[in-house]
């Protein structure tokens, strides 16, 4: 049983940027309750570039050339750069192709790169793109900066936020309140760097729908990426 899953996914994109294949790490998101897999985020995890806009481009441009319904659910991060830059069709036939989950940056950015994205993520999640935000609870401030209401599927919870809920009882009553917020509205939430079993028990107490993180690498056997037509 492998803690991580460290694999040669994805394929090098059109202008030959980067070496073939990227290094990824594919960190497995389940069930909460029944802990079955729902899908992967994918990391990447070569040397740190100077620029992550040719890296998400490359994904991107994957995403579109495997064949529909060969892959598995996927939590794709993209800099605000390449989401700006990269043709809406592109996200748009992806996300026809793949049930794919993007999750943008949370950066600081200029008011009009800002207002950019928020036009943006309106527009694609019209046409059936999905977003993710994450790390809520680093910066509480940045759903209403980047996501129009309706135009997101789920909130990823920094773990920063569970280990101050896990503190007091009023940290997990308010937890627990934002997490019905979200339901009731349609929106399912994960509970990120779970690494403890006390976590995740914790996650399933407050009801969070999915988690992720090392402890549930640990749970998990290794997957290779040849084994992803079997998940798809």
């Amino acid at each position: 049983m492998k803690l991580a899953n460290s694999h040669q996914l994805l394929l090098l994109n059109a202008d030959k940027t980067y070496q073939d294949p990227l290094p990824f790490f594919m960190q497995s998101i389940i069930g909460a309750e029944d802990e079955l897999l729902f899908g992967f985020e994918i990391l990447y995890r070569g040397g740190t570039p100077r620029d992550w806009a040719p890296i998400d481009r490359s994904v991107i441009h994957h995403l579109c050339e495997a064949p529909a319904g060969s892959l598995p659910t996927f939590f794709i991060n993209i800099c605000n750069q390449a989401f700006l830059d990269i043709p809406s069709q592109r996200f748009v036939e992806a996300a026809r192709k793949h049930t794919i989950y993007f999750e943008l940056s949370d950066a600081q950015a200029d008011p009009a790169t800002w207002q950019g994205m928020t036009g943006k993520v309106q527009s694609l999640a019209a046409d059936g793109v999905l977003f993710a935000h994450h790390n809520y609870g680093s910066d509480p401030i940045a759903l209403q900066r980047v996501f129009a209401p309706g135009c997101i599927s789920i909130i990823k919870v920094d773990s920063a936020l569970l280990h101050n809920a896990m503190q007091n009882q009023s940290g997990t009553d308010a937890l627990r309140r934002l997490v019905q917020q979200w339901r009731r509205a349609g929106i399912a939430c994960i509970a990120e760097r779970i690494e403890t079993p006390l976590m995740l028990e914790f996650a399933q107490l407050l009801g969070f729908d999915y988690v992720q993180g090392f402890h549930i690498d640990a749970m998990l056997c290794g997957l290779d990426s040849q084994d992803l037509h079997h998940l798809a």
